[in-house]
């Protein structure tokens, strides 16, 4: 395979055009393609270069028939973790359900940096999120002492519901190793659902600079 091919390896047809007469690096992780909602924030650091346009961003996801899939308003973090010894098997890469629990490193490290909150302060308060959906997509290896990189973006899943975002990347290649989201609900101690608490609701808005919960509750 050329250096040519490689470029676009996970690029779908639709954005390499674009792409290409951007100037952008080597694509380290995303084709936009699946489930995944994405931000232009989050798509910026996948790139780690300046962000497209919002109306840019917006004509790709027209051209490629992505319609809502790419979003304007989630909150995103980048973080690092070395893959240990006990996470892989016996195939020399990681065991799969190791994924899960990295996403889970990925939304509790987001919440606290990015939102000034941990999940243990949020149960204190009485809210607890419950994974009720997990989707992976398993796209790469990763060995022993390998360092990932962890893209992550949460936004609102509904009235009452959170949804966690996760690229995980080889950290020197910039090669893809899973990716997926998690939508947790809003429960209380006992696990009935609650809507989302007013300071909840008020420390999201604060860092995402508007207020999207309401414009996503109707």
């Amino acid at each position: 395979m050329s250096k040519l091919d490689r470029k676009w390896v996970n690029v779908p047809s639709c954005l390499q055009g674009g792409l290409a007469g951007s100037g952008l690096p080597w694509p380290p992780c995303l084709d936009l393609m699946g489930n995944i909602t994405l931000t232009l924030e989050f798509v910026s650091h996948c790139f780690s270069v300046s962000p497209f346009s919002s109306d840019n961003l917006s004509a790709v996801a027209a051209t490629c028939g992505f319609g809502d899939a790419l979003r304007m308003s989630g909150i995103t973090d980048r973080v690092q973790l070395r893959v240990r010894y006990s996470e892989t098997d016996q195939m020399g890469t990681f065991y799969n359900s190791r994924a899960l629990e990295w996403f889970e490193f990925a939304r509790s490290e987001l919440m606290r940096n990015k939102m000034g909150i941990s999940y243990m302060l949020m149960e204190e308060r009485g809210a607890f999120l419950p994974v009720v959906e997990a989707h992976l997509e398993f796209q790469g290896r990763a060995r022993f002492d390998d360092l990932l990189e962890v893209l992550s973006e949460v936004d609102w899943q509904g009235r009452a519901s959170l949804r966690f975002n996760v690229a995980i990347t080889q950290t020197e290649t910039r090669r893809p190793v899973v990716r997926g989201y998690t939508i947790h609900a809003f429960t209380d101690r006992q696990g009935r659902p609650i809507r989302p608490p007013a300071w909840f609701v008020e420390l999201f808005a604060k860092d995402n600079g508007s207020d999207s919960y309401n414009a996503r509750s109707c």
